[in-house]
């Protein structure tokens, strides 16, 4: 009897599938409640939206769909001295087609097979009414289940605090004077198998007399952020009478336990100072990376290897060189900073080789590309300085010269199609409160950037003519407070978006604020193409938008959005938000040739 309830209950357990780490969570919530002051806080992000699009060329539906998405988070103190944050990804499924797909569509999602609306709101709805929970989780075969997206446990000790971190838990963010070093949108390791630990100095040992210290140290699997790669960073900083040292050390190692240190792959050596020489700030930064190869099985040759180039996950180097001189892995960036009568004046110089890499740092994902941000291009150099100051007391004006050019000429990794290619920019911006001039709260905000190029080969073409001047972008912003009991503000956006060669986009949005938080947001893009288009995407596009906050039941956010040849919002699956950066629209592009109805609740506390 014995042996069959240990088998029964083994094979629940594999029934279960539950990752030890969920099996701990479940154990701290426990233990957090009997004996203990537990302060533990329940909060969600769920998503519930339904989408439908179809053609503006011939009103041809496209596909139809509902989605549920739910995060269950727990934050607070679990124990004494141990801090938790557990998310976990309690609804996932639906997808955009699920009620209604024509496979023969070109915008479709191609899946090979047509779904007829009655067929699928049928199935849809018998799922949802008899199964509810595994209709909207997405557990179409049985494997899926509940899983742990986030947990992050931060044990405190007055001497050393540990950090760990797992799943879609992200790094702490640190910053070395002007660079970004860990990266807060760096994942513990996305696949479910990495993760980190990071020990740090406890506040018994940050200080010694008057200097300040700051050590981490950190072996963990996310060097890659999917959690597949060993690596390792550790850090440490001082601070003394307004001056602050610092030095970080990354490193990328292999793929699997038992050959962990055969291969290392990365090392970076990162060097940071922050201080005052009289009145001038000043920071200053350092970085020297040093690569190794992988090791692969030679297809010619049974039993024996060969060396390949490594290139680091999530960068824009590629393939690196071993042989190439140390010139090459080399970046560095210094800033001064002077005030004078309420002016301030900034100035610096940077330059990455073609080589140069951050570990740990976003570059391509999720629209960050904090990498070139801090760095810059590779094999690139700027020189720039900049002021911002106040003419009159409502009005403040900002301006920064810089002049990119190349590092290496003869390097094969160019930023310019000419080594001799000099970029100016120019980017003015002014700022003014017209609370005195209007009698309410009001404030505007202006920017342009301007670029030349020097070099023939480099001329910007915008269909038949050339410059070496541009207007690559323009973004206006005129706010208000509360002008009428029924409307508590007003936001209005201009975007002039001339990056691209084949379109200069023009966005035009506005947001009014009613009471009770109710916004509605409407706008228009238009799209004037170059005369060396072939086919012309729709020239014009709108959009208009409704956001509600609802009493009850955890307090959600209703809302609607419409749009026509235009996408001004983010996927279906993140907040009702505009998708803007520096008041141009993030992807203006998007949507070019159909239409998009949402309709959704979300619930965010």
């Amino acid at each position: 009897m014995k042996s069959l309830f240990s088998r029964a209950c083994r094979r629940k357990r594999r029934e279960l599938n539950l990752p030890p780490v969920l099996i701990l969570a479940a154990l701290l919530l426990l233990a957090g409640g009997r004996g203990v002051e537990a302060q533990l806080r329940f909060g969600t992000w769920t998503h519930l939206v339904g989408q439908t699009r179809f053609d503006t060329e011939n009103f041809e539906a496209i596909d139809a769909g509902i989605k549920a998405v739910s995060y269950f988070k727990f934050s607070g103190s679990a124990l004494p001295n141990l801090d938790m944050f557990v998310e976990i990804k309690a609804l996932g499924g639906g997808t955009p087609d699920n009620l209604y797909r024509n496979e023969d569509h070109p915008f479709g999602w191609n899946t090979g097979k047509g779904l007829g609306l009655s067929d699928g709101s049928q199935k849809f709805f018998t799922d949802l009414f008899t199964a509810p929970y595994s209709q909207m989780l997405g557990r179409n075969d049985g494997t899926d289940a509940p899983t742990m997206d986030n947990l992050r446990l931060t044990f405190n000790n007055p001497y050393v605090v540990t950090v760990m971190g797992y799943k879609w838990a992200k790094l702490p963010e640190f910053h070395m004077a002007n660079w970004l070093t860990l990266d807060n949108e760096w994942e513990a390791g996305y696949d479910s198998t990495g993760g980190f630990v990071i020990f740090q100095l406890g506040e018994q040992l940050r200080k010694i007399r008057d200097i300040k210290l700051n050590v981490w140290l950190s072996p963990n699997r996310s060097a890659d952020r999917a959690g597949k790669q060993y690596g390792f960073f550790g850090l440490a900083q001082a601070e003394y009478q307004g001056h602050t040292v610092g030095f970080q050390w990354n490193s990328a190692w292999n793929y699997e336990w038992d050959t962990i240190l055969d291969n290392v792959y990365e090392h970076d050596y990162i060097m940071g100072y922050t201080g005052k020489a009289g009145p001038v700030g000043i920071k200053a930064n350092l970085l020297l990376n040093l690569w190794g190869e992988t090791k692969a099985a030679d297809p010619f040759n049974p039993g024996a290897y060969v060396r390949q180039p490594y290139s680091p996950p999530t960068s824009d180097v590629g393939q690196t060189d071993t042989k190439a001189p140390l010139y090459e892995n080399t970046a560095a960036a210094l800033r001064l900073d002077y005030k004078i009568r309420g002016i301030d004046v900034y100035g610096g110089y940077r330059f990455r080789g073609p080589q140069a890499n951050l570990m740990y740092i976003e570059q391509g994902a999720d629209d960050h590309d904090h990498l070139t941000d801090y760095l810059g291009s590779l094999n690139h150099q700027r020189l720039y300085a900049g002021t911002s100051f106040r003419p009159l007391q409502p009005m403040r004006i900002y301006g920064e010269l810089g002049g990119d050019f190349v590092m290496l000429p003869d390097h094969h990794q160019q930023p310019f199609k000419s080594s001799k290619n000099i970029q100016f920019y120019l980017k003015p911006e002014i700022e003014y409160d017209f609370n005195a001039v209007f009698g309410f709260t009001s404030k505007a905000h202006l920017y342009t950037k301007l670029l030349i190029n020097t070099a023939e080969k480099d001329k910007f073409t915008r269909g038949d003519s050339e410059s070496p001047f541009l207007v690559e972008r323009v973004g206006f912003k005129f706010s208000t407070g509360q002008l009428a009991p029924i409307i508590r503000g007003v936001e209005f956006i201009v975007g002039l978006d001339n990056q691209e060669a084949d379109y200069l986009y023009n966005s035009y949005a506005g947001i009014i604020h009613f009471p009770r938080e109710l916004n509605v947001n409407l706008g228009t893009m238009i799209r004037i193409a170059q005369p060396s288009v072939d086919k012309h995407d729709n020239p014009a596009g709108f959009w208009v938008g409704m956001d509600k906050k609802l009493k009850g039941f955890g307090n959600p956010e209703f809302w609607t959005q419409f749009m026509w040849n235009a996408n001004p919002y983010k996927g279906w699956e993140d907040k009702p938000v505009l998708d803007f950066d520096g008041y141009i629209l993030h992807h203006p592009g998007d949507h070019s040739n159909w239409a998009t109805i949402r309709l959704g609740l979300t619930w965010d506390f």
